[in-house]
């Protein structure tokens, strides 16, 4: 409802030809510009507007008169005429025009607080222009209807522009159609908004938005300059024309489209949600998302652009890509920040910096299912110039499965080309089902790279960590190629801890730099007599041996009170036979209650060849040949050797 108006009287009271009050006079209130006697408008005598006020009014005492009350008139009009009259119905006054309006310029306005400067009303409601001042109309539907408001939205930009004043834009709440793109100076112009959407449906090419600078048009002022941030704005495009962009940071003469940012927005259904381009550096985006895009973020080769980019507590989703990385020369930072529900690839990067932080990562869904061989990270096939240097810090990645009988097949983190890859602490969910091949770490490329984990947990079940077909740390503290031949890293450890895990079967590697196996067990060492093996009854029975790469290395510790073997004294049951072409093991030997031939001492113990048997051997003090010892119906032998295989 309109706000009441007062209807002021021409004098203090209306008076009568003789200069009395008033009394049981006529009141006529109009239209302006017409006779009010035969052309009245509704009055009121509250100021709800709720009581009218029958015409004409009648006077009591020089004022209106509310059954026989003096009384206050009011209309919804601030635009009115009027005539009075006395009882005689003689005339006493009349206008045709009257105003209850006053010029904001000539009214003054005090801020509280000591050291407030006096202004006038006028000045403080232009330090905000309104994008409604201007003929913008909030009548959008948000699929392409309503009034085309790009020219007014620019209208509004521009008259702040033209004051060569930095000064705000605002659009108030509601939906706006836009069907051209608007061109925004950063130097000049602030844009906020209280949740407004700009309705790029009918948008087929360029950019809905673009910050720049004097290349748009506008003279701008240099880019240190800069004073734009969008805030509170949602911009919706046409998510069937994929070469739209939403938000595209640009200049091309270094004018102003640095230095910027967004804060609070939306934007979806372009091709490319925001697009950081030339001469656009030290971008600050904070709370803002982007979804329903080709791509979320585009970094497209430039050369001077794409310095220090953040984004603070941004969520990105439900798109093919969330970060297209090609710029050499762009650092981009993530923190705090979701990435979700990526078709294709989470991260592409070919150049530059990215450093990503304690943020969250979660497996692709749509409508029709998930996306199981989307990429969390990829690096293209090339070897860049300016190498990638990629940092993952704290942060919570979850890798979903597909539907029934659809798995993954590439690596989670694609590591191809020259790239310098770092992880430090976080977590990695990958168990997506034992029947997966696909390994965490991966690539498809032949370049080599580096990559180092730090305090990191992965989770890829029963399948591989890595599966690399290059070289990754090559002349680094680890070396991994490829996965037949890896040293580590093959497989999954059964239970989480610390450490490196091997394949239960080993799988050799010809390269003398390295190690394909390590194992830890133990075994049940056994008395037996060459001749006859025989059988015995034991008190003690120990065995342990650890295994590493092509040596192995023994504990025993056997104690046996009946024996029933004949010939040489031989222990069995050693974990693995001993190397088919060597005899190079050194085994020793310490006796208790072992009966050896006069005169001679137990020397130590012999393996022979492709053998899992040690027999004890003897030796004349003093010299002479060695013998083995008899087995005896009952001794303790403490042995520690080592031995080679196969």
């Amino acid at each position: 409802m309109p706000s009441a108006l007062s209807i002021k009287p021409p004098f203090e009271v209306y008076s009568d030809v003789d200069g009395d009050p008033l009394n049981a006079g006529y009141i006529y209130v109009g239209t302006a510009g017409l006779n009010p006697v035969t052309n009245p408008i509704s009055v009121y005598f509250d100021a709800a507007l709720t009581v009218p006020a029958a015409q004409p009014i009648r006077t009591i005492g020089g004022y209106p008169s509310n059954s026989g009350t003096p009384a206050m008139l009011y209309t919804a009009s601030s635009d009115y005429s009027i005539t009075i009259k006395n009882k005689n119905d003689s005339l006493i006054y009349t206008a045709l025009n009257l105003t209850d309006r006053i010029s904001a310029a000539s009214v003054t306005y005090l801020p509280s607080g000591t050291g407030a400067i006096a202004t006038t009303v006028q000045t403080v409601l232009r330090e905000v222009v309104s994008v409604t001042r201007y003929g913008a109309v909030s009548d959008g539907d948000g699929a392409g209807a309503g009034t085309n408001n790009s020219a007014y939205i620019q209208a509004a930009h521009d008259a702040i522009v033209a004051t060569g004043k930095a000064g705000v834009l605002h659009i108030p709440p509601g939906i706006y159609r836009c069907d051209t793109g608007i061109n925004i100076d950063a130097s000049v112009v602030r844009i906020e908004a209280d949740g407004a959407l700009l309705d790029f449906t009918n948008l087929t090419t360029g950019a809905a938005i673009t910050v720049g600078g004097g290349t748009l048009g506008y003279a701008g002022n240099p880019f240190y300059n800069a004073y734009s941030v969008i805030s509170g704005l949602k911009i919706q495009g046409n998510s069937s024309a994929g070469t739209v962009t939403g938000v595209r940071f640009y200049d091309s003469a270094q004018n102003s489209s640095a230095h910027s940012g967004m804060r609070d927005c939306s934007i979806w259904g372009f091709g490319t949600g925001v697009k950081i381009d030339e001469n656009s550096y030290i971008l600050s985006f904070d709370h803002v998302e982007t979804f329903l895009c080709g791509t979320c973020v585009s970094e497209p080769t430039a050369t001077n652009a794409g310095e220090r980019i953040v984004f603070n507590n941004c969520a990105f989703y439900n798109s093919d890509r969330g970060f297209d990385l090609q710029n050499a020369n762009a650092s981009t930072f993530l923190n705090h920040c979701s990435i979700d529900g990526m078709a294709v690839v989470y991260f592409y990067i070919t150049a530059g910096h990215l450093s990503v932080t304690d943020c969250h990562m979660e497996g692709s869904f749509s409508g029709t299912g998930y996306y199981p061989d989307a990429r969390l990270f990829w690096n293209d096939d090339i070897a860049s110039p300016s190498y990638s240097y990629v940092t993952f810090s704290g942060c919570h990645i979850l890798v979903k499965v597909g539907g029934a009988g659809t798995l993954r097949a590439n690596p989670v983190f694609g590591l191809d080309g020259a790239i310098f890859f770092t992880m430090i602490g976080g977590y990695v969910y990958a168990n997506d089902g034992a029947s997966v091949a696909a390994a965490v770490f991966g690539d498809d490329g032949t370049n080599s790279g580096a990559m180092k984990l730090l305090g990191t947990y992965v989770d890829n079940g029963s399948n591989p960590l890595f599966s690399m077909t290059g070289n990754i740390y090559k002349g680094a503290l680890i070396a991994l190629s490829n996965r037949d031949t890896m040293a580590l890293g093959t497989e999954q450890p059964a239970v989480a801890g610390v450490g490196l895990a091997f394949p239960a079967t080993q799988v050799p590697s010809t390269n003398a730099n390295t190690l394909d196996d390590y194992e830890e067990g133990t075994f049940t060492p056994t008395v037996r007599g060459y001749t006859t093996v025989g059988t015995a009854n034991y008190t003690r029975q120990l065995g342990y041996y650890t295994k590493i790469g092509n040596r192995v290395m023994i504990s025993i510790d056997i104690i046996w009170d009946t024996a029933t073997g004949t010939g040489d004294l031989g222990i069995a049951g050693l974990p693995f036979a001993s190397n088919s072409a060597s005899m190079l093991n050194m085994i020793q030997v310490i006796a208790q209650d072992v009966a050896t031939t006069a005169g001679n001492y137990i020397s130590g113990g012999l393996l022979g060849s492709s053998s899992t048997v040690i027999y004890i051997a003897q030796c004349p003090t003093g010299g002479g040949s060695l013998s083995y010892v008899p087995v005896d119906a009952a001794g303790q032998l403490t042995i520690s050797g080592q031995y080679f295989v196969d």
